[in-house]
């Protein structure tokens, strides 16, 4: 894999229809860009506006920051088949790929990360070609195990703060309709968690630092999707932003952002809440009316005066958004 080291300006790079952020981890943003005429990765500094490319693949490919490391989950095909495969790539240009989990003969998508980067979880078919089971992979010794198969088509979408249970959702086959399952990840134990009638779809939790209750966008019992709260040791459910729109929501690994996401009319509005309070932070405002897609928030607190400061990259109209707030 080549590398390019580059110093431009990067709203220069987001007025590329192809330049799309895809994660941030401190003061590092990782962008996927087709410059080399195939969506590769790059990571970037916002403040000097100097960017690098860390990977050189003839197809595309996608990554994320590994938390707590300075490496990158990397999903990757071999040779064009569109079988994904996962490596770890140390976010440094010049960088060799390391394969975490590989076998081309089959597919291993939507793969998700423990808060601490500890563990991964992902869904593969590679156990007979065609039915789809959850594995969780220590990235410290590289172990693995299988969860029980809790049946139909399974997506891991997120840990727990101490990584002890996985969140997996099941589609029933119906349209637009699935169960939120919650699994132990050492006993294998599921937890039904969203018995509904008709049909509901959910989101990917947003969790409590504490593990004791996680947010999630639903519209069980609705006709738009809400912001939902579910409280571990009740079993209940609350709601807790509503609208007359669509809303989805995001958090940050730290557990204190919680970016709220509405489809006013086709159109993205975000809205930056305290994740314990739900306190509303600011309004992101847009530098004009369109479509946020896959947000992603990090944030950090410094300083004797309580100046926090909050990043949130995300796409729209290939834009960065950064804001900061000083509490008085």
């Amino acid at each position: 894999m080549g590398a390019v080291s580059a110093s431009v300006d990067l709203r220069a790079l987001f007025e590329l229809p192809s330049a799309v952020p895809v994660d941030i981890a401190g003061d590092t943003i990782l962008i996927r860009c087709d410059l080399p005429g195939t969506m590769q990765l790059y990571r970037a500094d916002p403040r000097s506006g100097a960017f690098e490319q860390l990977t050189a693949f003839s197809d595309p490919v996608e990554g994320r920051f590994v938390p707590g490391t300075e490496q990158i989950l990397v999903e990757h095909d071999v040779a064009g088949n569109e079988h994904i495969q996962l490596s770890l790539l140390e976010a440094r240009p010049g960088a060799e790929l390391r394969p975490i989990v590989s076998d081309p003969r089959y597919l291993h998508r939507n793969p998700c990360l423990s808060c601490d980067g500890s563990l991964l979880a992902y869904s593969t078919n590679r156990d007979n070609g065609t039915d789809w089971s959850i594995y969780v992979r220590s990235l410290r010794d590289g172990s693995e195990r299988l969860l029980p198969e809790p049946g139909g088509w399974c997506t891991p979408v997120g840990f727990s703060p101490d990584a002890r249970l996985l969140a997996v959702l099941i589609e029933s086959g119906r349209a637009g309709d699935d169960d939120l399952h919650l699994v132990d990840v050492d006993t294998g134990e599921a937890r039904h968690v969203s018995p509904h009638e008709g049909e509901a779809a959910y989101g990917e939790p947003v969790w409590l630092p504490d593990g004791t209750a996680f947010l999630v966008a639903t519209n069980d019992g609705r006709d738009t999707a809400a912001i939902a709260r579910y409280e571990l040791a009740s079993g209940r459910w609350s709601t807790v932003i509503e609208s007359n729109w669509d809303l989805d929501c995001v958090g940050d690994v730290a557990g204190r952002w919680l970016l709220v996401v509405e489809n006013d009319d086709g159109y993205s509005r975000l809205r930056l809440h305290e994740l314990g309070t739900l306190g509303h932070v600011v309004d992101v405002r847009l530098p004009a009316r369109g479509v946020v897609e896959d947000p992603d928030v990090g944030g950090q607190a410094r300083g004797d005066e309580g100046e926090r400061e909050v990043r949130s990259v995300f796409r729209a109209n290939s834009m960065l958004y950064e804001a900061a707030r000083r509490k008085p």
